[in-house]
């Protein structure tokens, strides 16, 4: 870039010019291809419209602009106003005439032909890349080596295992980003942790090397896997789920906010603290769209006595766990996948649709294997929770594993109370488990 500034201002000297003003656009391509504006651009013409400039110096027909209709902005612009067009590093062409003005068309043209064919060339070499479960080029991904990004890096590995881990346990992604920024952990770029980063990363398929191209899955990537499928399952489900929004607030207090849901609209419930003069303060659930309010305390007791009572005769499922067998099926499954794409990129006579037709069965079997073993598995917490002893682990669990394990256990739904009934009548909360 320097180089090209140069070149232009020998030009500038070399015809006697005084050079007013420099405009340099690093970030906004010129070719037609780009969808990015070029406020310098229109700002450069705005001015020469205004007869602020004599002539406009670029390095090159294509640096100036790749876009047909903005070099047509340019013919007009030396046809009603004036101003010269030079070029530090090619020949000028001469706009009075209907040669030059048909040349200063061509270049444009070839200039845009140019950047089409590449873009094309780039986008076979993506999807290729895409089928052979290769990773993108770019940034390096948090998590994972430099270099072919195909190992993890340990120490990184461990911060996205903390991540999963907190966001699961009901810890909101802003408190998370501030813990990460408070103990200086690193970014790959060196900026600051943010709610929306973690969000983003914790999301993303590539945890499970789930190769994808252009939003859709394509394959299996050819990198190792930072967290159990499961895992990134829930972690999708979490945060993903609008209707759990609330329960990634900056301060969960109470036990079923996020997570209850209204019996009559079947959004979540939120909580209050109800404060009457000369009583006693009263906690409630409630939604305010239904107008239905219920007291807290004794819907809290009969969900955790429900939760509890699951776990602690969880353990004695013999179906509990995931037979080995399942997952070694599995494994074959994802390397007759990979297989496959080995064989597209060394064989010349296998298409891209022979590709799509071999994979398509393979990844039927592959998304029903695991749902199997999704189905089967339970979480680090609901195992930890599990066993004849789950009601003294309960007690010693904080409040966020205490709503994670209800969020995997259960489904709940708070019902109106009967008027005139007194005391908690157990059917007006629906449980279902899970």
């Amino acid at each position: 870039m320097q180089r090209q500034e140069e070149d232009s201002r020998a030009i500038a000297s070399h015809r006697s010019y005084t050079v007013t003003d420099v405009y340099i656009e690093n970030d906004t391509g010129a070719s037609s291809r780009s969808k990015k504006p070029r406020p310098k651009f229109d700002r450069l013409m705005e001015l020469a419209r205004a007869h602020q400039y004599d002539a406009i110096i670029a390095y090159s027909s294509s640096r100036l602009t790749r876009r047909p209709l903005e070099n047509e902005l340019l013919i007009a612009l030396y046809e009603k106003h004036g101003v010269l067009i030079h070029y530090a590093n090619t020949n000028d062409n001469d706009l009075s005439t209907a040669r030059g003005r048909r040349r200063a068309r061509d270049d444009a043209a070839r200039d845009a032909e140019e950047v089409e064919e590449l873009a094309e060339r780039v986008a076979r070499t993506a999807r290729q890349r895409a089928d052979e479960g290769r990773a993108n080029g770019g940034t390096r991904p948090y998590g994972w080596s430099a270099g072919d990004r195909t190992k993890l890096d340990p120490a990184e590995h461990k911060i996205i295992k903390l991540m999963a881990r907190r966001a699961l346990r009901g810890d909101s992604l802003r408190s998370i980003a501030a813990y990460l920024n408070k103990r200086n952990v690193p970014t790959v770029t060196g900026a600051a942790w943010s709610s929306t980063a973690i969000s983003g990363m914790l999301t993303n398929p590539r945890l499970v090397a789930i190769r994808m191209h252009r939003g859709e899955e394509v394959g299996v990537g050819d990198w190792a896997v930072a967290l159990p499928r499961q895992t990134y399952e829930d972690l999708r489900a979490l945060l993903t789920d609008k209707s759990r929004r609330i329960a990634m607030s900056n301060q969960v207090r109470r036990l079923l906010t996020g997570i209850a849901l209204c019996g009559e609209c079947r959004q979540p419930v939120a909580g209050k603290t109800v404060v009457h003069k000369g009583r006693p303060k009263v906690d409630r659930y409630l939604c305010a769209g239904c107008h239905l309010y219920r007291t807290m305390e004794p819907i809290d007791e009969y969900v955790t006595g429900a939760v509890v009572e699951y776990l602690r005769t969880a353990g004695d499922d013999p179906d509990e766990g995931v037979d080995p067998a399942l997952l070694k099926q599995v494994e074959k499954t994802r390397e007759k996948i990979q297989r496959a794409q080995a064989r597209f990129a060394e064989v010349d006579d296998m298409t891209a649709d022979d590709l799509i037709e071999a994979l398509r069965p393979l990844k039927e079997r592959l998304r029903f294997e695991e749902s199997q073993i999704r189905r089967r598995e339970k979480s680090t917490a609901v195992a930890a929770a599990s066993g004849p002893d789950a009601a003294e682990k309960w007690d010693r669990f904080d409040l966020g594993t205490k709503r994670l394990i209800i969020m995997e256990v259960l489904e709940i739904r708070i019902l109106r109370a009967v008027r005139g009934k007194r005391g908690f009548d157990p059917a007006s909360v629906g449980l279902k488990l899970r």
